[in-house]
């Protein structure tokens, strides 16, 4: 399995160094996202939402302490008694070494309800990132879409331009041949002349505009696109199932994530105002010795084990807390009118998807209609010239027109198809391309 697998790998890139190997849609759209430097960034932006929401779990756990001290006393007061000052022995005693170690712990009993909504904060804040992220991929998705399609459509305008060319070479050559016979006007040599150069110089737009496609096709994937590759044309598969729901997108879900996070994020202001709690212990141990630092280990013993509650109630502090609160009141009023704002724009936004599919898929028939009757126009006219009653330049000017109608009809379809994957991109992405979400994925 593995030799096969290595086979059609080899296969392939052997094709596409012959070039015989057309790029496709898909594959465009899995380099992108492979190569997007902005998706890592966000991805990277997740886990960094993710650090900090599991850093306010640590609120919620008790603290632990050990600490220690180890030092030489020498006195330097003439009195012989002890001298303390806060529990401490600072003097009187006579020179020597000591320790102190103690094992302290601290729970804060009021993180339950003042660090709770800080901890709902966060974690609305890393779906936001998720969603962020989703609304990047769809986003890249729809540039890459886009741009593919224009190379495509450009890439089919030039065929024709170039097909289109050469009939009216031939016909300027068979209309020089019959001035010079003195059986047509010199002004339609001229005007077929005028049209030649008319089309030289869309031609050299299309190659300009070709080159711009390629070169932004190159921007979102990291890959160099020449003039020369191969697209396959994008083909309209079916018609999208299902509506787009606005209030499903992503972009919508990350306001709305961003939203609930700015109402725990008042809470949080709110409950500020309450006081804290806290429970505590200590456990002290001692040691002394007037001849080595070693005897004073040895002498180490427990001395004391301290525990209660510690309640703290602001009173005052300058206003702080008051325009805390007024700051998330503002942020939550300004979030809920953006969220109102992405709503609207991602329901014009899918409603003018729609009609442009709709609108497209009626000219795609236009055309298809209108494609027939020049292909009876042209067998009646070649018909009508292999028995004599009618001339080789009307044959080659209805070829002409017949290329044109051709040439529109499949920039619509080319068109139909391209709006087709947009509205894909607005429900299901995964359907044209493995979408990397990492371990968190943008839900309603």
């Amino acid at each position: 399995m593995c030799r096969l697998g290595s086979g059609i790998l080899l296969v392939a890139f052997f094709l596409r160094a012959w070039g015989l190997h057309a790029v496709t849609y898909r594959e465009v759209l899995a380099e992108a996202l492979r190569y997007s430097p902005r998706l890592r960034m966000l991805r990277e932006e997740i886990y960094i939402r993710d650090a900090l929401y599991h850093r306010s779990l640590s609120s919620f756990w008790p603290s632990l302490s050990l600490n220690a001290r180890m030092e030489r006393f020498e006195n330097l007061l003439p009195s012989s008694g002890v001298v303390t000052a806060g529990g401490e022995v600072i003097g009187g005693q006579p020179d020597e070494w000591r320790n102190s170690f103690y094992l302290s712990a601290e729970y804060r009993l009021s993180s339950f309800y003042k660090n709770w909504p800080e901890k709902e904060y966060y974690r609305h804040l890393r779906e936001e990132a998720a969603c962020r992220h989703e609304a990047e991929v769809r986003r890249l998705l729809r540039r890459v879409t886009r741009a593919y399609g224009a190379v495509v459509e450009t890439r089919i305008k030039l065929e024709y331009a170039e097909k289109i060319l050469a009939r009216l070479k031939e016909i300027a050559r068979l209309e020089e041949e019959l001035y010079r016979k003195g059986e047509l006007a010199r002004e339609e040599v001229i005007r077929t002349r005028a049209e030649i150069e008319a089309h030289l110089r869309e031609t050299e737009r299309l190659r300009s505009e070709l080159a711009r496609g390629l070169s932004t096709l190159s921007r979102y994937t990291g890959k160099s696109f020449g003039p020369e590759e191969d697209f396959e044309p994008l083909r309209p598969e079916m018609e999208p199932k299902g509506k787009p729901v606005p209030e499903l997108s992503p972009e919508y879900l990350a306001e709305r994530a961003r939203l609930l996070a700015l109402r725990e994020s008042r809470k949080a202001a709110e409950r500020e105002r309450l006081p804290d709690l806290t429970a505590y212990a200590r456990y002290d141990l001692y040691g002394a010795s007037t001849r080595s630092m070693g005897e004073a280990l040895d002498e180490t013993r427990a001395t004391a084990f301290t525990f209660g509650v510690f309640l703290s109630l602001p009173l005052f502090d300058g206003g702080y807390r008051k325009w805390e609160r007024v700051r998330a009141l503002h942020e939550l009023k300004r979030q809920r009118e953006a969220l109102r704002l992405a709503e609207l724009e991602k329901t014009r936004e899918i409603r003018d998807l729609r009609l442009r599919y709709e609108s497209t898929r009626r000219s795609l028939r236009s055309y298809e209609n209108l494609l027939q009757h020049y292909r009876k126009l042209h067998r009646i006219a070649v018909s009508a010239r292999k028995l004599g009653g009618g001339s080789e330049i009307d044959v080659l000017r209805l070829e002409r027109d017949l290329l044109s109608v051709e040439r529109d009809l499949r920039v619509t379809r080319n068109t139909l198809a391209l709006l087709e994957k947009l509205l894909l991109l607005e429900t299901d992405p995964g359907g044209l391309v493995d979408v990397p979400h990492g371990k968190w994925t943008c839900k309603p």
